[in-house]
């Protein structure tokens, strides 16, 4: 199976769950980079058993985002969801890549962190770019 992915991302709960999915493949899964793979996407390019990225494809990675609005009483709840999705997602990285899930946790605070493909392949999000 090969995987194709060029994405502006999403949010880490949806990535989070295809993650599983390509984790319990029988299959073996190939992650291909194009473009940009921003945000959730992120951990979809690392999860492949082969990952590749395009020369001309860059990464962007931040801390999660947010939108409240409601009972402060749910605003927490749902704060403290995201801090603790957010960890599982530094975590998968963590398995995913050469990089610790502290690093992973600190950097794209306060701005977005971008990549490019020479980087991702020393970081060990890909193992080719082509």
């Amino acid at each position: 199976i090969i995987i194709r992915i060029f994405s502006e991302g999403g949010n880490a709960e949806d990535a989070l769950a295809l993650l599983g999915r390509i984790n319990d493949s029988a299959c073996p899964i190939t992650t291909e980079g194009y473009g940009q793979v921003s945000s959730a996407a992120a951990v979809l390019l690392a999860a492949g058993d082969h990952r590749r990225i395009s020369k001309y494809c860059f990464m962007m990675y931040h801390e999660d985002s947010l939108k409240l609005e409601g009972r402060i009483s749910n605003m927490r709840s749902e704060l403290k969801e995201a801090i603790r999705a957010e960890h599982i997602y530094n975590l998968a990285m963590e398995e995913h890549t050469k990089m610790a899930a502290s690093f992973w946790s600190k950097i794209g605070v306060g701005k977005d962190e971008y990549f490019t493909a020479a980087k991702l392949l020393e970081m060990g999000v890909v193992d080719e770019v082509f």
